[in-house]
């Protein structure tokens, strides 16, 4: 898989990681309660963000010779960050937990999603 590929693949998860998100979120509303709907939508754009700060890192990472300081560096601010993040936002209380698990699994389902589809595309 050349760059172009890789850099291709995470966009297509990057767009899986939205429509999941906005699946996760329309279907939310069902349950009527505005906190189990802030969940989702807090949880999935928490993870979003997450997510691409992590590809940002391992994409400087690969592309510049400073490895070990700047990766650990990095990932240990970036995990601190989303470890007082969450906490603030459960600290809160106007979110459901709940809710807010099923959206931190937004990415999950986003990078499945993709996996599926590259084994059908194969078949």
């Amino acid at each position: 898989m050349n760059e172009i590929q890789k850099e291709q693949r995470i966009t297509t998860i990057e767009r899986n990681n939205a429509i999941v998100l906005a699946v996760l979120t329309l279907g939310s509303i069902f349950f009527k309660s505005l906190t189990v709907t802030l969940g989702v939508l807090v949880g999935g754009i928490i993870i979003i963000v997450n997510f691409w700060f992590l590809h940002k890192i391992v994409e400087r990472i690969i592309k510049k010779a400073d490895k070990g300081a700047f990766f650990a560096f990095s990932y240990i601010f970036k995990f601190i960050a989303l470890i007082a993040i969450l906490f603030a936002v459960i600290y809160s209380g106007f979110v459901d937990i709940l809710g807010l698990i099923v959206g931190l699994s937004t990415v999950f389902f986003g990078i499945a999603l993709d996996g599926f589809v590259q084994v059908f595309k194969r078949s």
